[in-house]
């Protein structure tokens, strides 16, 4: 579901805050991830995504960046793509649970 109320102001402050201590400490990201944006977002920059994928410190291997061609912000929801998204994430947890298993 999507939350369509008023933002309270701690939680905007507290988001705001998060956000910019995440950016100023990309690089002490060490941890796999998977980075999912859609191109035709209009909510968040794609640069963002791609700002975390470069320049953390997560081996090669264990990050990657997923960009969706007409993809809005929120993914699941495009009739198109949705699906795909959907899969890409399951097959990248799965692949992370197949090389703690190795």
């Amino acid at each position: 579901m999507t939350y369509s109320g008023n933002l309270r102001c701690s939680t905007g402050l507290a988001l705001q805050n998060n956000i910019e201590w995440l950016g100023a400490n990309l690089k002490e990201i060490k941890k796999p991830f998977l980075v999912q944006h859609g191109l035709n977002d209009r909510a968040t920059d794609c640069k963002g995504s791609k700002d975390l994928y470069e320049q953390a410190q997560t081996p090669a291997n264990d990050k990657s960046i997923l960009l969706y061609e007409g993809c809005e912000h929120i993914m699941l929801r495009d009739p198109v793509a949705g699906s795909k998204v959907f899969k890409d994430s399951l097959d990248w947890f799965v692949s992370m649970d197949a090389k703690l298993k190795s």
